[in-house]
């Protein structure tokens, strides 16, 4: 039988050796309370034919649970991280267990978080800004049973632990059974009895071992189990909302920068301020132009001559129709004197020639008006001109606003389209952004937002989504590493205006703008981290008649950043265990309650 055994032992291996072996995918957990470097982590590793990523955690509490779940070969964690971070997280996985690697993914390259991360049992530890290829050299390595550090950590790895040889690319040497031949493993004919007679021994030895056990483990179990202290937490409605954030820049209503209206010019007087409130029409800065002054004072001596001329040439017309009517007197009064024979007819004509000669330098007189008249009001023409020009020079303000910024001062010389000052409208906030391509798509005109200033305690406005751009832009912004944006990023352009002035924002600033996509009010919720998702229904833990803990299973709604609301299995009143990391429950567990 031995033979036979033998014989069916070096099929098996001729069998095997003649296979094919084909590669398991490597199953990675994501670990990172970033969203977006879990996205990019998740394009780029997806993409890879060997990796497999089965699941994410936004955090320390998450990852326990869900690697009891998942069972991945390799965990991605961050080190600082809400709840949990990742250090002790790392340690009580190497615990639980033992065979699944870990990877710290981190931005931090101190010495103390290096050792810290070593002593927790780490197998590996990159830095964000690592390029790709070799962050999944660092995962196949990791996978392989290797130790992996980048090169600006090495250093600081060897001095937190000199007795741990580190290597990138090479395996520990084998054991010794790892250098044993396959002839070396079957039993050598010589010894078959021997070693038949070793097998039976060991194995009824091994039997005992088993029985007794068995039996140790069922004492074990009949043991009563020490209560676990647990937290209870109650069941309350509550507002569930899928947001999108980015940041944008406060601009106030009509905002717009005044310019000069034409040429070269000197600024001669600034007469506003910034802060300043004006109204439609007040002057804001009076610029001047010395060729244009001077055209104006020889324009109006010009005119002053002109006006001389036209009243002497109407002067001269007054008198040449006086003489006109003289004349035309005295030809009368000889055609009189004519019939009664006192003058001859001679004389009558020399009268009537002196009233012709009248008549025509009375013509020449209109004439000499009519020019003067002309030249009048061309100069009247010319000066309004002038002055328009010179009125030109005082730029006013378009609307009742207040002054944001005043780019020019006294004695300044400008050119055409020099940009002047900043004017806007107080009575109106907005808050302009630009979203990226994703979240565009989800955005909608009229969505709540939420406006807040970019710091701790920040006071939130609430404002409506007024304008979308339908046309994308690019923004360059090239980097090499995973953890930032690489190559050309697509943006769109939003328009959100505040529901009344906040009088506190102040315009040019940069705010957080929180848009809501989906909101659910009043429902019952949970926050995340009450949730369990290690079955393949979420459940909650609750303590039942007996005091102790029970699976309560929960089929979930709408999922937020924090709350996730609760459609059935939970009402509002109800309480809830709140496990510790460090003791696991199991149905049946006895449980006790902090005081």
């Amino acid at each position: 039988m031995l033979r036979n055994n033998q014989t069916s032992l070096q099929s098996n291996q001729t069998k095997l050796q003649s296979q094919v072996p084909v590669s398991p995918k490597i199953k990675i957990l994501l670990v990172d309370d970033q969203k977006i470097i879990q996205y990019k982590l998740q394009q780029v590793l997806s993409s890879q034919s060997n990796i497999q990523v089965v699941g994410t955690a936004s955090d320390g509490q998450k990852a326990i649970a869900l690697v009891e779940f998942l069972k991945p070969d390799v965990i991605s964690i961050d080190i600082e991280m809400p709840k949990m971070n990742g250090i002790k997280a790392t340690s009580i996985i190497k615990q639980r267990f033992p065979d699944c690697k870990v990877l710290v993914l981190s931005s931090h390259e101190n010495q103390e978080y290096v050792q810290q991360i070593m002593a927790a049992g780490a197998d590996g530890y990159v830095l964000k800004n690592t390029p790709i290829e070799d962050l999944i050299t660092a995962i196949n390595s990791v996978y392989k049973g290797y130790s992996y550090f980048g090169s600006k950590l090495l250093k600081k790895v060897q001095l937190a632990d000199n007795t741990k040889k580190l290597s990138r690319l090479e395996p520990a040497k084998p054991t010794k059974i790892e250098l044993k031949k396959k002839s070396d493993i079957l039993p050598v004919p010589k010894k078959k009895y021997r070693s038949g007679a070793k097998f039976l021994v060991w194995s009824g030895f091994l039997a005992i071992l088993a029985i007794g056990g068995w039996f140790g483990y069922s004492y074990y179990l009949r043991q009563p189990t020490e209560p676990i202290t647990v937290s209870l937490m109650p069941v309350q409605k509550g507002d569930v909302e899928i947001t999108v954030s980015e940041s944008g820049t406060i601009e106030l209503g009509g905002q717009q920068t005044l310019k000069s209206p034409g040429e070269n010019a000197t600024v001669e007087q600034v007469k506003v301020t910034e802060g300043e409130k004006v109204r439609a029409g007040e002057t804001l800065l009076i610029l001047r132009d010395r060729d244009a002054q001077a055209q104006e004072q020889d324009q109006e001596l010009e005119n002053t001559k002109n006006q001389l001329s036209l009243e002497r040439s109407k002067e001269k017309v007054a008198e040449a129709r006086q003489k006109v009517r003289n004349r035309e007197a005295k030809v009368q009064e000889s055609v009189e004197l004519l019939e009664r024979g006192f003058i001859s007819e001679s004389e009558l004509e020399q009268d009537r020639e002196q009233l012709d000669t009248t008549k025509s330098e009375l013509s020449d007189a209109l004439v000499e008006l009519k020019k003067a008249e002309l030249d009048w009001q061309h100069g009247l023409d010319k000066l309004e001109n002038i002055q328009q020009k010179l009125r030109d020079r005082l730029v006013t303000s378009p609307i009742n606003g207040v002054v944001l910024d005043v780019q020019v001062k006294n004695g300044d010389g400008i050119t055409t389209d020099t940009e002047l000052l900043t004017l806007g409208d107080p009575e109106q906030e907005m808050v302009k952004l630009q979203l990226t391509t994703l979240n565009a798509a989800k955005v909608n005109l009229n969505q709540v937002a939420r406006v807040s200033v970019i710091g701790p305690n920040p006071q939130l406005f609430m404002g409506r989504v007024i304008s979308l751009s339908p046309q994308a832009t690019t923004d360059s912004n090239n980097s090499s590493s995973f953890g930032g944006r690489s190559g050309n990023q697509a943006k769109v352009d939003a328009l959100v205006v505040l529901d009344k002035p906040s009088e506190t924002l102040i315009p040019g600033s940069q705010v957080n703008v929180e848009i809501v996509l989906e909101q659910r009010k009043n429902v019952v919720t949970l926050p995340l981290e009450a949730l369990q998702n290690t079955d393949p229904q979420p459940f909650v833990w609750v303590k039942d008649a007996k005091g102790q803990a029970k699976k309560q299973p929960v089929t979930l709604g709408l999922e937020g950043l924090r709350l996730v609301e609760v459609t059935s299995g939970l009402q509002a009143g109800e309480q809830i265990v709140l496990p510790s990391p460090d003791q696991p429950l199991t149905p049946g567990t006895p449980l006790q309650t902090n005081p």
